[in-house]
């Protein structure tokens, strides 16, 4: 329930506060007053967008507070989801910066607009005359008849498993096409690791068999220069080792006249060692080194192997010739695994179709249900609101197929007279007629939801005297186990008030301004009976006044 509103530099209204009640509020004014205006105001913190022109003075912010009371709603789950701090009495903000700029709170916490919308749309529900224009469209009709059969938990759990097979209906398409196009490559992808597979690639090989290649492409040549530097270190008369044998002979005589000389001997020995090993390394590499034309032609075939899948798949080294044969491996168990996936998706599919199903039909048998009464109260309560003769159905069509909305089409009917026949609400009823419906249908669905108020805008549009009166009393009527608050223009419908304000545009010296006023049972004589008289309030204005405030005691109306 809203229990307060706080409004400062929006549009026409400098500062306004007013403090709401259970019941029935009504709202009047004089046209262009600033009555839609207010409305406007509420609407921001309901979520709907705004920028800087809805600032009265353009160099400070805008400012519309709400205190609403959420006992009963069921909504800490939804203050918890959304990390908000719950409380009973709960305030929702908004702010319009100069720069048109848009802030949102909740209970002081900052959050985004749709999220104050969600919120919104949980607590008060705004009928304006735009919505009775929606009452002409089958989805806004649909929604509203399975509001009153109670459908529509059944539903949002339908349309979210809905929502779900269809993305999943939709991911094996895409899937099969995947894998058709995949059946077309395959061939190709198994040629391509065939021949890898095939080449038993190894990361390290190629050095290895390049220098192999080189030594046997070389064998002559290699083996002249190691038999040339062996005959230099070991066969020539004048032998590298034999001269450093020599040599060490020499310093031997000689070594008991000086000290340093006897080390000399020794690194000379060293070297003659030394000299002596690369000699027999040498011998081993010439005694191992044989001419193979065939292994040289295999070592070829196989470098030849190489480069030519390096320059098939455009790369540059062995390890990334493994890396993209290990990658084809793992696309082809990837293919034959999708055939897997499929048919699990497949049967998860049926199965939620099966489900769809039942729910669709359990959705279609609570409106069944529902379809009579519905219909009957909607033209009994159109008969009280001055359409004697009305028929209205509800025709519910089986689509055979699942939906969005189940298995069901569901349209309403209407007719202004018995005598002709009733067709679709969209093709027949006029503006005056459809404000009426309007409040039929309203009211019948407040009886069914939670929501703890419904504002309407003017639903009084085409409609005066006994019948004005009569939808001040359906109003009065659902405002019984709700609040509801109700702008308006009829005198009727401002009498049957638990609570009156009136809006009114003043000259504030700095221009004109909205500004509201509750009033006092005196009070709202005077201004129903100016609503009844227009400009001059006659003494029977204002005992017609009285009457329909409730009669005369003392020149006091009854408080409501």
């Amino acid at each position: 329930m809203l229990i307060k509103l706080s409004v400062s530099n929006f549009v026409l209204i400098r500062q306004l506060e007013i403090t709401f009640g259970p019941g029935l509020t009504v709202i009047t004014g004089e046209t262009g007053a600033g009555k839609s205006i207010l409305l406007g105001a509420l609407s921001l913190i309901l979520g709907q967008r705004a920028d800087s022109a809805s600032l009265l003075d353009t160099d400070n912010k805008c400012i519309v507070e709400g205190t609403f009371n959420l006992s009963g709603l069921n909504l800490e789950t939804f203050f918890s989801e959304n990390n908000l701090d719950y409380d009973h009495q709960s305030i929702l903000r908004r702010e319009i910066t100069p720069a048109g700029k848009s802030r949102s709170f909740i209970n002081d916490t900052p959050v985004q607009l749709s999220l104050l919308k969600e919120l919104g749309e949980q607590i008060i529900n705004i009928h304006s005359q735009r919505q009775t224009a929606e009452v002409r469209n089958q989805d806004f009709q649909a929604a509203i008849f399975d509001s009153y059969a109670g459908a529509t938990k059944i539903l949002q759990d339908y349309t979210v498993e809905y929502n779900l097979w269809n993305r999943k209906k939709t991911r094996l398409e895409e899937m099969k096409m995947q894998h058709l196009k995949a059946e077309k490559e395959k061939d190709y992808i198994r040629f391509q690791l065939d021949e890898l597979l095939s080449a038993r690639l190894l990361s390290d090989e190629t050095a290895e068999l390049e220098n192999e290649f080189r030594l046997l492409s070389h064998t002559d040549e290699i083996k002249s220069g190691l038999n040339l530097s062996i005959q230099y270190l070991e066969t020539d008369d004048h032998n590298v080792l034999n001269d450093l044998i020599s040599a060490q002979n020499a310093l031997k005589t000689i070594a008991r006249y000086d000290n340093q000389i006897g080390e000399l001997i020794g690194r000379l020995h060293d070297i003659y060692i030394d000299v002596k090993d690369i000699s027999g390394s040498l011998r081993n590499i010439d005694d191992k080194l044989i001419s193979d034309p065939e292994k040289l032609s295999t070592i070829s075939d196989r470098l030849n192997l190489i480069n030519k899948l390096l320059h098939k798949h455009q790369v540059t080294t062995v390890t990334e010739l493994i890396s993209l044969r290990d990658e084809l491996v793992k696309r082809l168990e990837e293919m034959d695994h999708s055939v897997e996936e499929m048919e699990a998706l497949e049967k998860e599919i049926s199965q939620m179709e099966t489900s769809l199903w039942e729910m669709a039909n359990r959705l279609s048998i609570i409106r069944k249900n529902a379809v009579k009464p519905f219909s009957e109260k909607v033209a009994g309560i159109m008969k009280q609101v001055g359409i004697p003769e009305a028929v209205f159905r509800v025709e519910m069509l089986s689509t055979g197929k699942l939906g969005t909305k189940g298995t069901d089409e569901i349209s309403f009917l209407f007719s202004s007279s018995k005598s002709l026949e009733a067709k679709e609400l969209s093709k027949i009823a006029s503006g005056g007629e459809l404000s009426r419906i309007t409040l039929a249908l309203k009211s019948l669905v407040s009886q069914k939801n939670f929501l703890p108020s419904i504002i309407f805008d003017e639903i009084d549009t085409g409609v005066s005297g006994e019948i004005a009166g009569k939808v001040g009393n359906i109003l009065l009527e659902m405002a019984s186990g709700m609040q509801v608050i109700a702008i308006t223009h009829l005198p009727q419908i401002a009498a049957r008030g638990n609570r009156h304000f009136l809006v009114s545009k003043v000259d504030t010296g700095k221009g004109a301004a909205t500004e509201i006023t509750e009033l006092n049972p005196d009070e709202r004589v005077t201004v129903i009976a100016r609503m009844i008289s227009d400009e001059t309030v006659t003494e029977a204005a204002l005992d017609t006044a009285r009457e329909l405030l409730g009669g005369l005691k003392n020149g006091k109306t009854r408080k409501m």
